[in-house]
């Protein structure tokens, strides 16, 4: 019996390292999905955030569309400079609401925006619908940053 012991010196300890290694593999696996899924939690929440914004500029829409011009939204950006201080129509308040839309959408995360944000909206003549669209940069892959978008086509 003591043969046996004294063979049996050892395997106690490969048995440890077997198991850390084991450990080990599965640690690294729990973080490789944590961070998958902290990178698709921040994805969605910009798409989240990107609706909420086509969203508010539909509802803007609705709520100016009396005296509207409807192709005054298109071409424009958030650098469009829209003066109107008194007496404003229809058009250039919707106008001021889309530069400021488009400025919300470009601050930064904490301030709820989207990462290099932009919105536009064009109206469609033919066809008597707005497209409304919200862009941002998605670096949930850190090889490949790709502009993402959301829109959406309304019909007052």
């Amino acid at each position: 019996m003591i043969m046996k012991i004294k063979s049996q010196l050892g395997v106690s300890l490969i048995e440890v390292l077997v198991s850390v290694l084991l450990l080990t593999i599965g640690f690294l696996g729990l973080a490789g999905t944590q961070l998958l899924s902290a990178q698709n939690l921040s994805a969605s929440h910009e798409r989240t955030l990107a609706i909420l914004y086509v969203e508010n500029m539909a509802d803007r829409i609705r709520s100016l569309q009396e005296g509207l011009v409807f192709t005054a939204l298109n071409g424009l950006d958030n650098g469009s400079e829209i003066t109107c201080d008194v007496n404003c129509t229809s058009t250039q308040l919707l106008q001021r609401e889309f530069v400021e839309w488009n400025r919300q959408i470009n601050n930064s995360s904490v301030e709820g925006g989207l990462p290099n944000g932009a919105g536009i909206v064009n109206y469609d003549e033919g066809d008597g619908t707005f497209e409304i669209t919200v862009f941002w940069t998605d670096y949930s892959d850190v090889e490949e940053n790709e502009i993402e978008q959301y829109s959406v086509r309304i019909r007052i």
